[in-house]
């Protein structure tokens, strides 16, 4: 082996210009690998089969320097004769080793651990996506639904942010998505409130400020607002002061659209029943007395009749004057019978003011002398 390493040694330096002071440590042939290490006086040299532990080199460096100081004085005398080195061989058997590599078992834990960090991230993209399906449906429901604008959409920690204006008379967002079950519970809706402009809340909107009655029907084209029917006075009064003020709307079109003042009919018909039921009034007299006696029932037939006589008039933008004439019987001159009539009407006249009634409203005029043989008074009524 010595001689051998020699050879290579000395045609390696030769060859390829290599120091002197190098050594060969490495010889492979196929699977088989001869490692050297290189002493003063010895070599010591191990075959490896398969692939040699990085520890060996320096178990035969160990190896080696034993030897040398063991057998150094021999080493230096060597003359041929290796029976004398048998005692060597404790030294290099340290050297015969072998060493399997071990069979490796199955990473079960790591698999289990693998495959649940993959299931679970699985998981989580799966919901992560379905639940960025299910927001971006919401999102769909909500842009469509009108009356409603959303103006935010973001993804917080715990779900979703909406950020919506809604109209007053649009459908509330959370109705909206409600099919949306498996979202609700992480779906957050801030709404904002603005007035949209689609036809059909204007309309509305026009419905709700405008109240119109039964016979009136609204219609909108483009800004302008149309109405076809009829209403009585106060109703188009509040049209003309509110419809300027009603958002999406520019214009009234009234071409198809009547005023009938059913108020003031009610408050004509209200008038002519009141003076037929004070007309009809009678107050008696004894005979030859033109004083005013036991008048509390007749008192309190008329008092409330001439009362809501003038509010019904004044409502109407009239002015009522009830007028008293009285009469006699046969019995009498004419003279006389002329002058008690008057004194009649005069006596009542006195007692309605004392019970409250305006002086404005009560006048007296001449006698009636068409009535025969009724000793009374009777009320005439007159609007101006």
């Amino acid at each position: 082996i010595s001689s051998m390493m020699t050879a290579i040694q000395d045609f390696i330096k030769d060859s390829f210009n290599v120091t002197s002071d190098t050594s060969l440590k490495t010889l492979q042939l196929d699977e088989l690998t001869v490692l050297f290490n290189q002493g003063p006086y010895a070599i010591v040299a191990a075959v490896v089969r398969g692939n040699p532990p990085a520890e060996l080199n320096r178990l035969l460096g160990e190896v080696n320097e034993q030897i040398h100081r063991q057998f150094l004085y021999l080493l230096k005398n060597f003359q041929g004769d290796a029976q004398a080195f048998k005692n060597t061989q404790p030294a290099l058997e340290r050297c015969l080793k072998t060493q399997l590599r071990l069979k490796k078992r199955f990473p079960w834990l790591a698999i289990l651990a693998l495959l649940t960090f993959v299931g679970a991230g699985a998981w989580w993209f799966y919901q992560y996506y379905q639940q960025q399906g299910l927001a971006q449906q919401a999102l769909t429901a909500l842009s469509s639904e009108p009356g409603l604008v959303v103006v935010g959409f973001e993804r917080v920690q715990d779900g979703y942010q909406f950020e919506v204006l809604k109209d007053p008379q649009a459908r509330d967002p959370l109705t909206v998505i409600q099919p949306l079950q498996s979202l609700d519970s992480s779906l957050k809706v801030t709404t904002k409130p603005y007035l949209a402009m689609d036809p059909e809340f204007v309309l509305g909107r026009a419905k709700q400020i405008l109240q119109p009655p039964p016979e009136v029907q609204m219609t909108l084209n483009a800004t302008t607002l149309k109405l076809i029917g009829h209403s009585d006075l106060p109703w188009q009064q509040k049209l003309q002061q509110s419809w300027p003020l009603i958002a999406g709307i520019n214009a009234v079109d009234l071409s198809e659209f009547t005023v009938e003042d059913t108020r003031a009919a009610q408050l004509d018909q209200q008038l002519r029943t009141l003076i037929t039921k004070i007309e009809a009034l009678r107050f008696y007299f004894n005979s030859g007395s033109s004083v005013v006696n036991e008048a509390e029932a007749h008192s309190q037939q008329l008092l409330p009749l001439i009362l809501k006589l003038l509010e019904t008039a004044r409502l109407a933008g009239k002015m009522p004057q009830v007028s008293i004439s009285g009469s006699t019987d046969e019995t009498g001159t004419e003279m006389t019978n002329g002058r008690l009539a008057k004194e009649r009407a005069l006596a009542m006249r006195d007692y309605l003011l004392e019970q409250g009634v305006p002086a404005a409203v009560i006048a007296v005029t001449k006698p009636d002398t068409g009535l025969r043989d009724e000793r009374s008074i009777r009320y005439q009524v007159d609007l101006f």
